[in-house]
């Protein structure tokens, strides 16, 4: 079975991979460094984890979840929201 897990992560390199992985900003609006620096605001950055694989990423603050994203070939957005719902979960319960 399958460990699902999340992992503190660098603010600096969780923006990189926010910025590219997210496809929020599909129009082009904003300039990389836009991007990035909106991202950064937090150090409550996390990697969500796979066993030792990177899916995805988000920003927890509390009870709060922003800035979600998938990592290739990671594609499973509903598994997703149900990992992390339950890893936010198990984090508050040991916090």
């Amino acid at each position: 079975m399958k460990q699902y897990r999340l992992e503190q992560a660098d603010k600096n390199k969780f923006a990189v991979h926010q910025v590219i992985y997210s496809n929020s900003d599909i129009e082009m609006w904003y300039d990389w460094n836009t991007r990035l620096h909106d991202t950064k605001f937090t150090d409550q950055c996390f990697w969500i984890m796979c066993g030792e694989d990177r899916i995805g990423g988000v920003i927890k603050m509390n009870d709060t979840a922003m800035y979600p994203f998938i990592i290739p070939p990671f594609s499973d957005r509903q598994q997703l929201w149900s990992i992390l719902l339950t890893c936010c979960v198990l984090s508050d319960r040991y916090a």
